[in-house]
């Protein structure tokens, strides 16, 4: 995978593939009967409370991105003059190629536009690849945000 990659907002007809790769990419890491599932299907319903963006290559959806405003349905851990950054998954066929980094940059890009102070988000230990673009990006980890626990948040300073 060589080829440039769009980001734009998510549109309908995205709705089906998004839920398709979002849960995809969440399975690993939650168990099987998680109602957690039926959160990260919802792609319409994140749609209609964040800026929901995709990561399209040659044509394709390979990725996406929720942006969240603090205090919006979809919010955990962000506080005033914060985003968050919510479910962002990524293709297993897209992976390696800077889709991920492309979208975090993103995301980083809309938080200094809007003025943020900061972006908040949640990981697993376990995501160690999306951990090492985070941190990469200069993401630390947030422990006394922390408000499930066997869920990490981190914080990135504006």
């Amino acid at each position: 995978m060589t080829a440039e990659i769009i980001l734009r907002s998510i549109v309908p007809k995205d709705y089906a593939t998004v839920s398709e790769i979002t849960v995809t990419s969440y399975a690993p890491y939650i168990p099987g009967d998680a109602d957690y599932f039926d959160v990260l299907a919802d792609v319409a319903g994140r749609a209609q409370c964040s800026d929901l963006v995709v990561a399209e290559v040659d044509g394709t959806v390979v990725g996406a991105i929720a942006i969240v405003d603090a205090g919006t349905k979809f919010a955990e851990v962000a506080e005033p003059g914060e985003i968050e950054f919510r479910m962002i998954a990524v293709a297993p066929e897209a992976r390696g190629y800077g889709v991920g980094s492309a979208m975090v940059a993103h995301g980083l890009e809309v938080a200094r536009q809007r003025g943020c102070r900061a972006v908040v988000l949640s990981t697993l230990e376990t995501m160690v690849d999306a951990r090492r673009i985070y941190v990469r990006f200069g993401f630390v980890d947030a422990p006394h945000r922390k408000i499930y626990r066997t869920v990490d948040v981190m914080e990135l300073a504006l």
